[in-house]
């Protein structure tokens, strides 16, 4: 039966020292000269087993010469008939900041998939922005008056604040006819703050239900949410609001969805529902304070990858999130289903599952210190017998056995960050299930760590009806080339659930 939040205790020490351990070995690039070719890059991954194969390893060259690096996958986008990756270089030492000496400086790119056998392109590098924190395939349906438009327009969109932040947060809109990105200044600075409270982790389009508009929003670090719309469907410009529709606020938000009819946001421990009108507000419809929210640390930020589900009880939907408030986090998720006497309200939390307890049966033992997860949102997965989606999301670990496979360069003390990028799998309440990207078993491979993203192809060559899945944190430990993206069939999920043992 699901538990209700109770205390747990402190089981690791302070998340914001993990930049002292920088000093490790750092592993180094065994790809600087091969080619993003899907042919070499596959013949390069001799450890590539069972159902996965590598479909991008950073550190290779496309087609046109161009260095497509990084350390960390943020986001994969099906967008046009293509598929879109947002790549990031922080904390990799090909770049000047960590010190590097690569020229042209490489800074945030978003790559570019046409066709699985044509191997991976660099579509964009955006100078002065470290990584590509969000990227977004929006579609608009009307105007900023709420006229509906002749066809719909799907936009990608790309959003990542400048330097060190105090530069001012920016968007990028691609022209797709050009294959160009037009720079959007948001947010300008100065800001005053630096990293994390500009991060912009959450783009979404949202129609809003009393003026007919379609609006996109952008949560723009601790700065608050932004909001605009489409003022011109010929030339696709955007109008954007002066200041923030709601905040400043506190912490970053990390999730921003539709539940119930409404737009719902996260805060750090709170939650809030927009309420739509030509002048919006925000109310609180839940809040974790209750449960532990003391010491909430920025990086690691609260309630992560709120997904709206059928409500198990009754009518509306609940809301199912990854509670991870900061450095003594064993990453509960949580389930938030609507007062059963105003379903615009949320009950009590119910605690579904603490990760920490499965990932430390799945490691059979090894003990786990910490998790951190849910970066992006849920994928939902419909299997052709499923009634409800079984939803993924990626994870990572600290572990406390030196003996554990742990990156060689994110060692702390008796153990490390966990080599293995680790998904978790949830069909139901009480039916979870942990499998591992590339099944990873052995540490002479190059370290995995984190999911990040997964989205589903929009090929209908041999990748059709595939998933493909990015990642790596750096977790504030240098390294070089370690992002990543692998693609695998559904079926490799779907099974987890007809056997008691690991699709690996």
């Amino acid at each position: 039966m699901p538990q209700r939040l109770s205390n747990w205790p402190l089981l690791l020490a302070s998340f914001c020292l993990l930049a002292a351990c920088s000093s490790l070995q750092h592993p180094t690039s065994v790809t600087a000269s091969l080619e993003c070719s899907t042919k070499h890059i596959e013949e390069t991954a001799k450890s590539a087993r069972g159902d996965w194969k590598l479909s991008y390893r950073a550190g290779c060259t496309d087609k046109l010469g161009r260095r497509a690096g990084g350390s960390e996958i943020l986001h994969l986008v099906a967008h046009r008939g293509a598929l879109f990756a947002a790549n990031g270089y922080w904390m990799d030492e090909d770049h000047e900041w960590y010190g590097g000496k690569a020229r042209p400086i490489p800074w945030g790119q978003v790559l570019r998939l046409d066709a699985v056998a044509e191997g991976w392109q660099v579509d964009a590098m955006f100078d002065k922005h470290l990584r590509i924190e969000s990227l977004s395939s929006v579609r608009f349906t009307t105007d900023h008056q709420g006229r509906a438009l002749d066809e719909p327009i799907d936009m990608l969109i790309a959003a990542a604040f400048e330097g060190n932040g105090q530069a001012g947060i920016n968007l990028f809109q691609r022209d797709d006819a050009r294959a160009r990105w037009t720079k959007i200044p948001l947010v300008k600075g100065p800001l005053g703050e630096r990293g994390v409270a500009n991060s912009v982790r959450v783009i979404t389009l949202y129609h809003d239900k009393r003026t007919g508009v379609d609006r996109l929003f952008i949560a723009a670090g601790t700065h608050g949410i932004w909001s605009g719309s489409l003022v011109e469907p010929q030339t696709l410009k955007l109008h954007w609001d002066r200041a923030p529709e709601f905040g400043p606020i506190p912490i970053r938000a990390l999730s921003m969805i539709e539940a119930n009819g409404a737009l719902h946001l996260s805060v750090g421990s709170h939650i809030y529902r927009r309420i739509d009108g030509e002048r919006p507000s925000y109310e609180l419809v839940a809040s974790l304070d209750s449960v532990g929210s003391d010491g909430l640390v920025p990086s690691v930020g609260g309630i992560r990858g709120m997904t709206a589900i059928p409500n198990p009880s009754g009518q509306g939907q609940s809301l199912l999130f990854l509670w991870s408030p900061g450095k003594f986090s064993r990453a509960c998720i949580l389930r938030l289903d609507p007062d059963p006497a105003d379903w615009l309200r949320y009950q009590a939390p119910v605690v579904e599952s603490c990760l920490d307890d499965l990932i430390e049966r799945h490691l059979r033992g090894i003990p786990v210190r910490y998790v951190l997860g849910a970066y992006n949102h849920m994928y939902a997965l419909k299997g052709p017998l499923e009634s409800e989606p079984i939803l993924l999301f990626g994870v990572e670990a600290v572990v406390g056995d030196r003996e554990a496979p742990t990156a060689s360069n994110q060692a702390m003390g008796e153990g490390g960050f966990y080599a293995g990028a680790i998904v978790v799998a949830r069909k139901g309440p009480n039916n979870y299930r942990l499998t591992e990207v590339n099944c990873y078993t052995f540490p002479s491979e190059s370290a995995l760590v984190a999911v990040r993203t997964i989205t589903a192809s929009p090929f209908k060559d041999e990748a059709d009806g595939e998933l493909f899945i990015g990642g790596y944190d750096a977790n504030f430990h240098r390294g070089r080339d370690t992002a990543w993206i692998f693609r695998a069939k559904p079926e490799v999920f779907l099974r987890l659930f007809a056997s008691p043992e690991s699709a690996c």
